[in-house]
């Protein structure tokens, strides 16, 4: 257990004290030797002497105890010594380590006896913990890294990474690549200690904007401007569109037609621009709320009959009220001896009724709806094809190949679609390409190409 220097008295005899005791204290540290003596007097007349008191008896101790207090109170050390005085007896204690306390004799009837308490000083175990990174002084060029540490004494020394400062706080070079770097610090005392895989984002510019995606909201007034980054390896985003005003989300919504610079600061100062335009006449169109339902998964199941009404398998038969705005509901015809009518739909709504009614708009039944799955979230990850469609564009188009749980990338089937379009292929969705081409990008137009004789997704 770690303790300071002490030096400790016990009287024998009140009646008779010693003429005279001394006390050295010695710091090399601060270069200080002293030795002061105290002597036994008729009468104290000045600084380190003690009287045997008026009637020659046991006033002799309380008179060397406040001797002791006083003379250590008023030294050149007395910033460094605490003193503590009980009935018949003394102890000075240093109250830093680095002083050497130790009982230089006493005369007379040596009833006073000195007790020398050395310090022991506490193991030292000078340890780097850890980092944290902030905004540097040139947040663009530099980062600055903040070292936690134990059992350091400072001012520190930055042996690795080289740097001027002496605190535990330093800017580090960026650069191209990230890096992964080992701190060592020496402190004061020369004690080193040494941190690894301390993390340094590599430089930050408008490459790392992956695409800006430009959406005409309904109604073709504004758009929706949303920012996709090549990857998530910095601090967090945060994005503006005037330069003044950041946001952590990357999304603007309600932007009007004109030419704008997006800013995107990395989460540590650095701030990278790029301009895009909004033009909603040529932007991409937001799709409606309710989409076209696929042949794979239709509305509704219908017998070859011959009649004025859907006579094709797995097709969708509907009535559109209030064309080029929200669909307010669809209509699907058939007839009494269509037998019984099993019917899927598909909807992101969130309420859904249904009715059958007949010929004259009189309602006969309302079915209820039972939710048979949920695409919400729903991902789906498989092979494809890619190529240069030409000016800055990619072509995705798909034949055959491999589907993958999008969680664990295990192959959990396989594909066939002869270059069709999977049920998520429509303008304004997002793919993610993690090969070639890598990044999230909105698809922007769906066209026929002759030559990979396929369906094309152009993003």
């Amino acid at each position: 257990m770690a303790n300071f220097a002490s030096i400790n008295s016990e009287f024998s005899d009140k009646s008779d004290l010693d003429s005279f005791f001394q006390i050295k204290f010695v710091n090399a540290t601060r270069g200080i030797d002293l030795t002061f003596t105290w002597i036994c007097k008729s009468l104290r007349t000045t600084s380190f002497q003690y009287t045997q008191g008026t009637d020659g008896g046991n006033q002799g101790v309380p008179f060397a105890l406040s001797a002791v207090n006083a003379d250590i109170a008023n030294s050149s050390i007395s910033a460094f010594m605490n003193v503590s005085v009980v009935i018949d007896s003394f102890a000075i204690e240093a109250n830093e380590f680095g002083w050497i306390i130790t009982d230089e004799g006493s005369t007379g009837t040596t009833n006073i006896t000195l007790t020398e308490v050395p310090e022991v000083v506490p193991v030292k175990n000078f340890q780097l913990t850890g980092f944290s990174l902030d905004n540097a002084v040139l947040p663009c060029a530099n980062i600055e890294v903040t070292i936690t540490e134990n059992d350091g004494v400072p001012a520190y020394v930055w042996i690795s990474p080289a740097n001027a400062s002496t605190t535990l706080v330093a800017d580090i070079a960026r650069a191209a690549a990230d890096q992964l770097i080992t701190v060592i610090l020496e402190d004061s005392e020369a004690d080193q200690a040494s941190l690894t895989n301390v993390a340094i984002p590599r430089l930050f510019t408008a490459v790392e904007i992956a695409n800006i995606s430009v959406v005409t909201n309904i109604g073709g007034l504004d758009a929706t401007v949303t920012v996709f980054m090549l990857t998530q390896d910095f601090g967090t985003y945060e994005f503006s569109i005037d330069g003044a005003n950041f946001q952590t989300s990357n999304i603007f919504p309600n932007v009007v037609d004109g030419a704008y610079t997006l800013y995107v600061n990395d989460g540590y100062g650095c701030v990278t621009n790029t301009g895009f335009t909004v033009d909603v006449s040529l932007s991409i169109e937001r799709a409606s709320a309710v989409g076209v339902v696929p042949t794979a998964n239709s509305m509704r199941m219908v017998q070859r009959i011959t009649s004025r009404f859907n006579n094709l398998e797995n097709t969708l038969y509907q009535d559109e009220f209030y064309p080029k705005e929200y669909k307010n509901r669809y209509e699907q015809l058939y007839q009494t001896n269509d037998g019984v009518i099993p019917t899927q739909f598909r909807s992101n709504y969130d309420g859904l009724s249904v009715k059958i009614v007949d010929c004259d708009g009189k309602t006969i039944q309302t079915p209820s709806i039972v939710q048979k799955s949920s695409n919400i979230d729903s991902r789906d990850s498989r092979d494809c094809n890619t190529f240069n469609f030409g000016n800055d564009q990619t072509g995705i188009f798909f034949t055959e190949g491999n589907i993958y749980d999008p969680g664990t990338t295990d192959i959990i089937g396989t594909y066939n679609l002869f270059g069709q379009l999977p049920d998520w292929g429509k303008v304004g969705n997002t793919v993610v390409l993690t090969v070639g081409v890598v990044g999230s990008f909105v698809i922007k137009q769906i066209v026929f190409d002759s030559t990979v004789k396929a369906t094309v997704l152009i993003i």
